[in-house]
């Protein structure tokens, strides 16, 4: 239905290329891997006519069925919504013995009612038991001008004590007590690695008193607590000022740390504020608008059009190379009023590209097409897109280009772990947020610069300029 659509409508398959994610419709068996921001999930499965229910789920009545609906269900990074005529309460739990089948009706009752239909499990009962640590803890914070809420949180991951932000209605950090919570965990990595790991990822400052401690040193713990408020403070102030830095102008922007940075007078010797300097290796990127062709598909095929598209190739390669060979192809279709690729043009792209036989690279299966008299090795500059519509697929970025990004970051960071690198690449090469395919061109990237001699990898997991 969507490719039928998409003859029919080119402009969307237009606005589709444009987006940062590809949008895609998979089944259980090939959906591992990907991830968007929100997910349509569609569950084939329903009542006949006569409401009966068949209790044939294919993959998910086998044994480890229920993993793959794990899988299929936890796709989504802010939402999902479900589409199904069958409902929780078509499915009889006690006619069910596969795991599959009873974590589909738990999904199914989840989507339809939400929270409340949780179990409450023992942790989490035994949780909201208070013990003289929490309140003793609670009482000094708010002798010292802080408000902490108890147990705050929805699941067995709860935070023992949440402090309150003074200034607004955020929480500046998380203590975690070696409480009930601490002693019902079932195993020791439960309770001193995932607890921790699930609450950082949920975006917590966090901090961990031992009751000893308390009862040692109750001073110097309450100075750790409100240091640890202050940090977590300051941080999220540096958050919110970057994303909203992100959103102005989605552009990197370096000084260098070994000047000072530049000033300005106005008429009156005010000093005015420096304004922010691109790194002169960052560019705008310019796409390749070739001239609309009216002259149908049978015609691209024909000898007569060859020379046509030698030129309108060699035009694209020599604007707006480096380019990869499907965005090369995107742009060629786009002028000829062709919105989809298949067997039969991309054969006719490759016997076209062999006439010309352009300089081009390969990465990760990937090839990329360069412009007469560039030397990949010797290649110079990054390119950012100015708005949405130019900004390339995260498998369009050659790995060269990415190289020249981390040198200009290097370049002023000296060194940075790898993780922060790649994210202030991704923040460099215009891109709002990152996702696996955007991640596995940075590290391609990475791995080229240190190839180029333009830095290497430190016994730390840093990487250097060099």
């Amino acid at each position: 239905m969507l490719e039928e659509v998409l003859k029919q409508e080119p402009e969307v398959e237009m606005l589709m290329m444009q987006m940062p994610e590809p949008l895609f419709i998979k089944n259980l068996e090939n959906v591992q891997g990907d991830e968007r921001d929100v997910i349509l999930f569609s569950v084939g499965y329903g009542p006949d006519a006569n409401g009966k229910v068949s209790l044939n789920f294919g993959p998910l009545n086998r044994q480890g069925g229920w993993r793959r609906l794990n899988v299929a269900v936890s796709r989504a990074r802010y939402e999902m919504l479900v589409f199904s005529t069958l409902h929780a309460h078509h499915l009889n739990a006690s006619r069910i013995s596969s795991e599959g089948v009873l974590g589909l009706k738990a999904f199914l009752e989840y989507a339809e009612k939400g929270k409340r239909i949780l179990p409450a499990s023992e942790a989490s009962s035994q949780a909201l038991q208070v013990s003289h640590v929490h309140r003793s803890l609670a009482a000094e914070l708010k002798k010292r001008g802080y408000q902490a809420d108890l147990y705050v949180g929805a699941s067995g991951y709860r935070i023992d004590l949440a402090v309150l932000d003074p200034e607004s209605d955020h929480y500046a950090l998380g203590i975690l007590l070696d409480g009930p919570m601490y002693q019902n965990a079932e195993s020791a990595r439960d309770r001193n690695i995932l607890r921790e790991e699930v609450l950082k990822q949920l975006g917590w400052n966090l901090l961990r008193v031992w009751s000893p401690d308390w009862w040692d040193n109750r001073e110097g713990v309450m100075d750790r607590v409100v240091e640890a408020v202050k940090r977590g403070r300051e941080a999220k102030k540096l958050r919110v000022q970057a994303q909203a830095e992100a959103a102005v102008t989605h552009e990197q922007v370096t000084f260098d740390r070994s000047q000072n940075p530049p000033v300005s007078m106005d008429k009156d010797h005010h000093v005015q504020p420096a304004q922010p300097q691109k790194p002169k290796e960052m560019q705008p990127y310019h796409v390749c608008v070739l001239d609309a062709v009216s002259l149908g598909s049978d015609w691209f095929h024909s000898p007569e059009s060859t020379e046509l598209l030698l030129g309108q190739i060699r035009k694209v390669i020599q604007e707006e190379g480096p380019i990869s060979r499907s965005l090369l192809t995107k742009r060629i279709l786009q002028a000829w009023g062709i919105t989809r690729l298949g067997a039969r043009l991309d054969q006719r792209f490759t016997e076209l590209l062999m006439k010309i036989q352009p300089a081009h690279t390969e990465v990760n299966g990937m090839t990329f097409f360069w412009p007469e008299g560039i030397k990949p090795s010797e290649y110079g500059i990054y390119r950012v897109a100015t708005d949405d519509a130019q900004r390339r697929m995260a498998e369009d970025l050659p790995s060269e280009e990415v190289a020249v990004a981390v040198k200009s970051i290097l370049s002023s960071q000296i060194s940075l772990p790898y993780d922060e690198l790649t994210k202030q690449v991704v923040k460099a090469l215009g891109y709002a947020r990152s996702g696996s395919a955007l991640e596995k061109s940075i590290k391609s990237g990475i791995q080229r610069a240190i190839e180029l001699g333009f830095a290497y990898e430190d016994e730390n997991q840093r990487v250097v300029v060099k």
